[in-house]
């Protein structure tokens, strides 16, 4: 996959990842190259902690909790707020619920507006 060049940038972009990050190999890398291109981003993906028995799973050593095949990362609540905070995306609101995680994030794109 070739990731565009980071020189164009505009103003009025709103990506809406909608169950995209858990079904990405490196979904770090992806928002560390994509993140110049937007002021605002909503994440929306699957609340790890939605449920306690996904812990107990987890201390089992069980693999991932989710039934989909095509599902390579889940996030708990602070993976996934660490994760935005490394790649410099800052978290503005959040909700959790009907075991969602849903996020409106911030940009690296905003800095210098």
């Amino acid at each position: 996959m070739r990731w565009p060049s980071s020189s164009r940038k505009s103003s009025d972009s709103t990506p809406w990842c909608f169950s995209v990050l858990e079904h990405l190999d490196g979904p770090e890398e992806f928002l560390q190259r994509f993140k110049g291109f937007f002021q605002w981003i909503y994440i929306e993906v699957p609340d790890f902690d939605k449920t306690y028995l996904n812990h107990y799973r987890q201390l089992l050593g069980s693999t991932l909790i989710h039934t989909d095949d095509d599902h390579v990362s889940e996030f708990d609540r602070e993976e996934l707020n660490a994760m935005l905070q490394r790649v410099g995306i800052e978290v503005v609101d959040a909700e959790y619920r009907f075991g969602v995680q849903r996020l409106w994030c911030r940009g690296e794109w905003s800095s210098g507006s």
